[in-house]
């Protein structure tokens, strides 16, 4: 309702930014929580210390003891 009455839209073109706006939501849902996990793998698997180097700032190999 706001973009409508705020920018004048029709009603088709408040639908069609709704539909993105939730296929955007969608997205985010499903991709965030696969990055994390893909992180989580390399970190485990490959690039030790890769989590706690995000968190502290430190370079990776200052987290190798």
């Amino acid at each position: 309702m706001y973009l409508k009455q705020k920018f004048g839209l029709s009603d088709d073109a408040v639908h069609t930014i709704k539909e993105f706006h939730e296929a955007l939501y969608y997205y985010v849902l499903f991709f965030v929580p696969l990055h994390i996990a893909g992180v989580v793998v390399a970190d485990i698997k490959e690039e030790h210390g890769l989590i706690s180097s995000m968190i502290n700032g430190r370079d990776i190999k200052d987290n190798i003891k």
